[in-house]
């Protein structure tokens, strides 16, 4: 549960990864440029959240130069883009 990970500390690195960039992507105070190149990437050993800012290391809870270690995963917010027909899509090709 996000509460559980944030105040109990009990969850993985993952499930703390995805709950900082959950809360990045929706906070109010981060502008468009941040948050387009907000992305989660979870590697062997640790989790990173970064955009072209900042790195942060999920396991040591600090910034970092970037991530470390063989990539296995990678969440980023899809690029949105107009398509031929004019209407705005996704990256996966949905019309969003």
């Amino acid at each position: 549960m996000p509460d559980e990970t944030a105040r109990f500390a009990t969850g993985t690195d993952r499930d703390k990864g995805l709950l900082l960039h959950v809360m990045l992507e929706r906070a109010p105070g981060i502008n468009d440029t941040a948050r387009a190149g907000l992305e989660l990437l979870i590697s062997e050993a640790d989790s990173f959240v970064r955009n072209a800012q900042f790195c942060i290391s999920l396991s040591r809870m600090a910034l970092v130069s970037g991530p470390e270690g063989r990539i296995i995963y990678r969440i980023a917010d899809p690029v949105r883009a107009k398509s031929r027909s004019g209407r705005e899509t996704n990256a996966l090709g949905g019309v969003g």
